[in-house]
């Protein structure tokens, strides 16, 4: 799994990365998923102006705070968000500023997660859209025979960002990643 490289503050040969995000470019990261994500039928690709970071999902872990790491309640206000804002890059920082452990974005450390909308014609052309993505995140084809609804025997979600998507992101953040 893609991620922030921490290997040099972990071997104490570099100060830990930060990130201040009223700097980074969420534009140039809508395009970077745009491009990683073309095939399909058309969709409408929309980014927040915002990420979550390391600390946030870390002190999730367990449950704590009552929230879990697969950060929910981001994804949920997200939504929202994007239902009253139809720019590609959607202003989530009012919403999403209670949920941060670390309240200052200014500098903050490097996402882990970075989520995204995306909005089809329909409920057809977003499944189609969504099975022609999982090969660019290297992710495995959709079996339709033996999906389940057991969220207890959910697949392997963990998939690889391609080098040049990884190369962006560093560009982007400004600190480097690993595979």
């Amino acid at each position: 799994m893609a991620g922030p490289d921490f290997s040099d503050a972990n071997a104490g040969r570099a100060e830990p990365p930060r990130v201040n995000h009223s700097q980074v470019d969420f534009a140039a990261l809508h395009r970077a998923l745009s491009e990683l994500l073309p095939y399909g039928p058309p969709v409408e690709i929309q980014v927040p102006n915002d990420t979550i970071d390391q600390v946030t999902v870390h002190d999730r872990q367990g449950g704590r705070n009552g929230s879990t790491i697969r950060c929910e309640d981001f994804g949920a206000a997200l939504l929202l968000c994007a239902k009253q804002d139809a720019s590609r890059i959607i202003d989530v920082g009012k919403v999403w500023a209670p949920l941060h452990t670390l309240p200052d974005r200014a500098f903050a450390p490097p996402p882990v997660i970075l989520p995204f909308v995306v909005t089809a014609s329909d409920f057809e052309d977003a499944m189609i859209w969504m099975a022609n993505a999982r090969p660019s995140l290297d992710l495995p084809m959709l079996d339709l025979i033996t999906m389940t609804a057991d969220a207890d025997q959910e697949a392997d979600q963990n998939g690889t960002l391609p080098a040049v998507l990884l190369q962006q992101l560093k560009a982007i953040f400004g600190c480097p990643t690993n595979r």
